[in-house]
């Protein structure tokens, strides 16, 4: 899935490449426009963009206190969370035969423990020109995966799953094992 979203941004690009290569004025040529801009969408998708976040501090919440947990209850073993971003179910691309995952985080977590905003980009506002609260999920989706914002918004589902794992450690000269 990841391989077909990156495929068509980059026929997009090429696209756009081949518009300067044919004669563009590359002075006022602006890429950022050419894909969808945080500043130029509508309404509606900023609001889902908005929901996605409202949904991924939930996510995150509820991974951290499994953490929480899995420390209090096994301390010293490795836990990992895995978070998926699904298609959603009426996108073009959404085939019942594939898994339809867009990306996958994996966490060993805490997912950064503070409640800071992750917010860098100062146009990701609110109306009245307040900077929206993102996350640590939220910003590792649009700012450390790769993927564009048309892509983002294309997520329908979030999956997530939380491992407890116990390494053994046999040693062939004794006979206890160490955990």
């Amino acid at each position: 899935m990841l391989f077909k979203l990156l495929h068509r941004s980059v026929l997009k690009l090429k696209d756009e490449l081949l518009k300067i290569w044919e004669g563009a004025d590359i002075k006022h040529y602006s890429f950022r426009e050419k894909f969808l801009a945080v500043e130029n969408m509508t309404h509606e998708k900023r609001n889902k963009l908005r929901h996605l976040n409202s949904r991924l501090v939930e996510v995150q919440n509820r991974l951290r206190k499994q953490f929480e947990w899995a420390e209090k209850n096994f301390p010293g073993h490795c836990r990992l969370a895995k978070i998926y971003f699904i298609l959603e179910e009426n996108d073009l691309d959404y085939s019942e035969d594939d898994d339809n995952i867009i990306v996958t985080f994996h966490e060993n977590f805490a997912p950064q423990d503070d409640e800071r905003s992750w917010n860098d980009h100062p146009q990701l506002t609110y109306e009245n020109g307040i900077r929206e609260y993102h996350c640590w999920f939220y910003h590792k989706l649009y700012d450390h995966t790769g993927l564009v914002w048309e892509d983002i918004l294309r997520i329908g589902k979030i999956w997530a799953q939380f491992r407890v794992n116990f390494d053994i450690d046999f040693d062939i000269y004794e006979s206890k094992a160490r955990i």
